[in-house]
């Protein structure tokens, strides 16, 4: 860090200007290095950890105004939560939608939606973007909500008055109040050691933690993986980072002008403090009450590189968070600074700076500098013997935009010692060619994901604040999780007027009839049920539903019944309040892939209230098809005969061969298990109930056709209609399945009589 004294001094008079200037140009000199301060910034990486012994605390378990209806609402909106258009019976018997029976919930227990929101998707996943498997699994998912009363050993499918999704949230927040009243039942107590159902001693501090771990008795695992810490880590993605990230600055009602670090708000004590590290436009305008979310930290006092003197005479070069004794008043002479520009300070005024390493004579750059090497184009950030690399045109473009590297010899930069490279400074505004807007905070850069974020965050006027930078400088920072922005305008009220327009054209969905694999080259049927849960009658000129991806966009999946590019199938005819409806269209397997299928209905061109519905369906390869020629089915049978032969024709319409032997017919259940026809004197297994016989070839050519006959045992089974699944597969290609008439499986009814 320090070297000879005379080639300090030669090399200091070639790069830099003269300290020995008016006190004007000194402070232009500053505040220009003063904007290095911010690349100084951002190096280090704050990550969550998990406290067990105090996980939340009681004033955020209990804070039922913590968000109000509207913003409730909105939150689910925003993280795509399948709750945002779920509508279902509250406890008093009324249907209202998910976000008012959380909201009622919360204010009925004085307990918090925040927390009901992370319980939600702590037990179901049910707030994150998540796809269910099928719709079953997405009603269980809604019938144990919350998980309470449903204990790991106990069967879920046993009937409860706690099931349903309104029971569930109540039952969440009821008990919270309970588990205090009731303190002396539980083992579990504040300041008392317990051991948790996974092995780990916690000590919990306040009433808070001890409900969570009396309601889930798991820590989890140390990376966030179940018990109650994935609830901590779901409630700091949530709920535990301010509005706003550290290192952008905010503006108050009085125009005040305040800095986010740590996640305290840090005021600056003059414009001149703040104005050293950024322009005003830079500010954000918030409201009193965003402000007041965080708590305030020491005052920013004085602008980087100032030169301040306290009432013992002692010199200090304000560096960051630091001022740095000068040695002496030799040392100050020596490094050039001029003292009519020492600002005169008590030393009250240095509350909240820390006492960095003093400044003696050999110093070099205390007041940092950009440089480079003479016939060189790589660009240095140096402090101190310290040299920086800034390894990206981007970087110097965003952190430095108003400086000139100075020039100095490259024998100079060598004897520097190297540090980490400059990235970002904190709370910069970038964004990638592709258009992806980042805020950089703490070393990351922190997604945002659309317009509408930015505008609702930072206000129209950033969007021209935010620079393009290269795809290389983005890849210097990790990736944090994305910035959402929660609409605080209402969309829904807890006092509706005596005609309420949101409830005039309201959808429940009921049922889907789908296939998740289409054949390339083919058209599939589907379905989707809905409830007219409002109180206007469906007209059918009015009423629609639109086809997406779910994005929004364009589906290559258009169907022939399709009038335009979005579906837009219309209502055969209109459809009464309490009414269900099934719309019917097909999709067409024109292109290989997977793919979002999106529905939603929409009355007069807008997304009616609760009509959306998604599916993931797959464009599989025409490759192995066929479809059935003849076959002798009968549609009923006498439960006193015996058996019943079948005898079915198939024909190749793939592009392939298959194995005639190993081309298994099989017939199944429909849930996918044993047939109830199995014959054991019959079949070649309990699934597969014969394979082609002839003709006798090896292969079964395209266009070709083979035969499969095979018994349905049929004595002594009940009197009723049943239903069973024909399936082919091939087993000498791990089961692959031969689409068969134009789907994977297709299902044959029959009856059965005494």
């Amino acid at each position: 860090m320090f070297f000879i004294i005379e080639e300090v001094k030669n090399n200091v008079k070639k790069s830099i200007p003269s300290f020995a200037q008016s006190l004007t140009t000194r402070l232009c000199f500053l505040i220009i290095l003063a904007s290095f301060f911010g690349a100084l910034s951002g190096q280090v990486v704050y990550a969550y950890e998990f406290n067990p012994n105090n996980i939340i605390s009681d004033s955020e378990l209990f804070d039922k105004d913590s968000m109000t209806l509207a913003e409730i609402q909105n939150f689910l909106e925003r993280y795509e939560s399948l709750l945002a258009d779920y509508r279902t019976t509250d406890v008093d018997g009324s249907q209202k939608f998910a976000a008012e029976i959380i909201y009622g919930a919360a204010q009925r227990n004085n307990v918090s939606p925040k927390f009901i929101l992370a319980k939600l998707d702590h037990e179901q996943a049910l707030i994150r973007k998540h796809k269910f498997i099928s719709d079953a699994s997405f009603e269980r998912a809604l019938k144990w909500a919350t998980g309470f009363s449903a204990c790991d050993s106990c069967a879920l499918s046993i009937s409860s008055k706690y099931a349903g999704f309104a029971n569930q949230v109540e039952a969440l927040a009821s008990v919270q109040h309970d588990y205090i009243r009731k303190s002396a039942s539980f083992g579990i107590q504040v300041g008392r050691p317990f051991v948790t159902k996974d092995g780990i001693t916690v000590t919990p501090e306040n009433n808070a933690t001890r409900n969570l771990f009396i309601y889930t008795p798991w820590h989890g695992g140390k990376d966030g993986i179940g018990g109650n810490s994935f609830f901590g880590r779901l409630w700091y993605k949530y709920f535990g980072k301010k509005k706003y990230p550290d290192g952008i600055v905010l503006r108050d009602s009085s125009s005040g002008l305040w800095m986010v670090k740590d996640g305290e708000r840090r005021k600056y004590a003059s414009r001149a403090s703040f104005l050293a590290n950024h322009a005003l436009e830079e500010a954000v305008q918030v409201s009193d009450k965003d402000l007041n979310e965080y708590p305030i930290g020491p005052e920013i006092k004085f602008f980087n590189y100032a030169l301040i003197q306290t009432p013992n005479n002692r010199k200090y070069l304000v560096v960051d968070e630091e001022i740095r004794p000068i040695k002496d008043d030799e040392t100050f002479r020596m490094l050039g600074f001029n003292p009519e520009e020492v600002l005169q300070v008590s030393e009250s005024d240095l509350a909240g700076y820390d006492v960095g390493y003093p400044i003696g004579p050999q110093a070099l750059f205390p007041a940092s500098a950009l440089v480079k090497a003479k016939g060189s184009a790589d660009l240095f950030f140096v402090q101190d013997g310290r040299k920086r690399h800034i390894p990206d045109e981007s970087i110097y473009k965003v952190n430095f935009s108003r400086q000139s590297p100075v020039e100095v010899e490259k024998s100079l930069l060598d004897k520097m010692v190297e540090d980490h490279p400059v990235f970002f400074k904190n709370g910069a505004l970038v964004k990638s060619l592709s258009g992806q807007a980042y805020i950089i905070s703490n070393g990351m850069k922190l997604p945002i994901q659309s317009e509408e974020d930015i505008t609702g965050l930072l206000g129209k006027d950033k969007l021209l604040l935010f620079t393009v930078v290269s795809q290389s400088s983005l890849d210097l920072h990790e990736t944090g999780d994305p910035i959402v922005y929660i609409n605080p305008v209402a969309k829904v009220s807890t006092a509706p007027p005596a005609v309420d327009p949101s409830t005039l054209y309201v959808a429940i969905w009921q049922a889907t009839k789908a296939q998740k694999t289409v054949l390339e080259g083919t058209a599939a049927e589907f379905s989707f049920s809905f409830l007219n849960a409002g109180s206007s009658q469906w007209k059918k000129e009015d009423v629609r539903l639109k086809i997406t991806d779910s994005k929004g966009n364009k589906l290559p999946l258009k169907g022939a019944d399709w009038t335009d590019d979005f579906g837009n199938i219309q209502l055969a005819r209109d459809v009464s309040p309490n009414e269900i409806y099934e719309f019917k269209f097909t999709l067409a397997g024109s292109a290989v892939g997977a793919y979002a299928v999106r529905a939603h209905i929409e009355y007069a061109n807008q997304k009616m209230r609760g009509g959306g519905v998604e599916l993931n369906v797959e464009v599989v390869p025409a490759d192995y098809s066929a479809r059935i020629a003849s076959d002798n089915f009968k549609i009923a049978a006498r439960n006193k005969w015996n058996v019943i032969p079948v005898k079915i024709t198939i024909k190749n319409t793939g592009k392939k061969a298959w194995t005639r032997k190993k081309t298994a017919l099989k017939v199944l259940s429909v849930s996918g298990g044993g047939s109830d026809f199995y014959d054991a004197n019959d079949w070649v297994s309990k699934d597969i109930a014969a394979v082609s016989l002839t003709p006798r070839t090896e292969l079964i050519q395209p266009g070709a056709e083979a035969v499969y006959e095979f018994t349905l045992k049929v004595r002594g089974a009940r009197a009723g209609v049943y239903t069973y699944v024909l399936q082919l597969a091939m087993k000498d290609k791990n089961d692959h399945v031969v689409f068969l008439n134009g789907a994977a499986s297709l299902a044959k009814f029959i009856r059965i009589d005494d």
